[in-house]
């Protein structure tokens, strides 16, 4: 049997490479309920999260898209600065709009 030990929910890094600090201010943007045929969460990440990096390097934000399958999609933004946190809100919320036209 594997007894493995289950998922801590909140716990260790998320992301690849390791070694980032944990960023000062976030925010989460909700998405709306859609088709779960859609495939939201890939469409708002792009081919191989092309979208979240381009709002990275054009703000230097750091954006992911959060949601198991058959949860509500969320974006989370973060950044060390109010403007930077900003100007990464603004291309994001740009970003879901383009994929819900």
């Amino acid at each position: 049997g594997g007894g493995g030990k289950g998922k801590s929910r909140g716990a260790g890094s998320a992301g690849k490479g390791g070694g980032e600090s944990p960023m000062a201010l976030r925010k989460v943007l909700k998405l709306k309920e859609c088709d779960p045929a859609f495939d939201l969460r890939n469409k708002v990440k792009g081919t191989k999260c092309v979208n979240l990096h381009h709002i990275h390097d054009e703000t230097g934000a750091q954006v992911w898209v959060v949601g198991e399958r058959g949860e509500p999609i969320r974006l989370e933004v973060a950044a060390n600065d109010q403007g930077v946190l900003d100007r990464g809100l603004a291309m994001a919320k740009e970003l879901i709009k383009s994929v819900f036209k």
